[in-house]
Formats: C-alpha cells, structure tokens, sequence
C-alpha cells in the first residue's frame, strides 16, 4: 500500500493530473461526433430532458410553497419538495421584519409559529439556522453568526493554502465535514443536536493553527 505523502502517492497523483486533460478530450470528442452523426436526435432528446427537468422543478416549487403536513410514505419523502418548510421560513421572515435590527429574542420563534402558523404542526426551530437567527436576533445576531461561519471558511482555505496542524488532505476532509453541517443547518435543525454541533465545532477547531504557533513562539522565548 502506498504512504500517503511518499513517492508512490506522488507519482498516482502526478499520473492522474496527466491524465485528466486528456480523459476530458476524449469525452468532449465522443460528444461532438455523437453530435455530428445524428443531431435531430441528439437536440430531440435534449429538448424533452430539459421540458422534463424544468416541468419537475415547478411542481417541487409549487409544493414547497403549499405548506402541508401529509407526506409521501418511505422514501416517497427524500423526492418531494412537500411539507411545512415554506411556512417555517415566512414565520422567521416576517420575525425579522417586524423586528430587524434585534430580533424577536432568543427563543421566541415558537410562541410567533403558535400564533401565526398554517398549518396544525408544533414545533421550536425554524429548521434554518441562519432564518431563526436572523428572526430571534436580528441583524446583530446574524451579523455574529456571519463572522464565525466566514471565519470557519476561512480557516478551511488557510489550511489547506499553507498546512498547520493537520495535512493538507486532512484538513480537506475536516473542512468537508464542517461545510455539512453548516449546509444541512440552514435547512434543518441540526445545531440544536449537541452531538453534531459538537463534533463540528471540535473538527472546526482543528483548522485553526494560531494555538500551534503560540507553542512555537514560546518555545523559542524559552531557548534564547
């Protein structure tokens, strides 16, 4: 098996750059001569793909805009747009509006859905947590979640520009964890699990290298 960073993990990925362009011609090649042997066909069928995907898509969006609590069985479920997002999303909206610049308080979200609610559903969260933020704190809060998730993603490139604490190739997949966590938040609740949130913030703390230079820095107070 090949080390991760010796000469043969070099040499696979050296070999693959070579490769790429090429495999990428080849593909483009084999499309243009399809292409060129039947182009009725090719555009027919890139028509209806097209009329299809487009016809999907508004009827996801109709959907997801009528608010409903009657969803598909199994996983029926994992391809509709169906259910009460949509008005999760207005009651945290219009928090926001009534209140922009400090929000309803911490909180306060389900007291307004319990209010103004369409739809017969009991829940706390807005399942987004930059929606809920924004209605519950206002600008000032969304503003202080803005400047940790910009400082997370900054983390995530310094780590992998210039290596600190963990590799290059871990701190890929560090920054890929946390950038999950991050896009499934704003459409769901995860930040209220301690187990999820947890473990991102820990992973998240390892892309921040300034602990390490301290040490460095002290080290070399100490020795002169």
């Amino acid at each position: 098996l090949a080390v991760a960073g010796g000469p043969s993990s070099h040499r696979l990925r050296a070999g693959t750059r070579r490769l790429a362009p090429a495999a990428a011609a080849v593909v483009a090649v084999l499309a243009l001569g399809a292409y060129l042997a039947a182009p009725g066909r090719v555009e027919g069928r890139t028509a209806r793909v097209t009329t299809d995907a487009s016809r999907w898509l508004s009827d996801q969006w109709r959907d997801f805009l009528r608010p409903t609590t009657t969803l598909g069985d199994g996983s029926a479920r994992l391809t509709s747009a169906k259910g009460t997002r949509s008005d999760l999303y207005r009651v945290a909206v219009d928090a926001f509006e009534a209140h922009p610049l400090r929000g309803e308080g911490s909180g306060s979200f389900e007291q307004r859905w319990m209010r103004t609610r369409r739809v017969d559903e009991k829940v706390r969260d807005a399942h987004s947590l930059e929606l809920q933020t924004l209605g519950e704190l206002g600008v000032v809060g969304a503003a202080l979640l803005l400047a940790f998730l910009a400082a997370l993603g900054t983390a995530a490139v310094r780590s992998r520009v210039r290596p600190g604490a963990l590799g290059r190739s871990q701190a890929a997949a560090v920054a890929a964890a946390c950038a999950v966590w991050v896009v499934h938040a704003a459409v769901d609740w995860d930040w209220q699990v301690p187990a999820l949130t947890g473990t991102a913030l820990v992973l998240a703390a390892a892309l921040f290298p300034e602990g390490r230079r301290r040490r460095r820095t002290g080290n070399r107070s100490i020795q002169a």
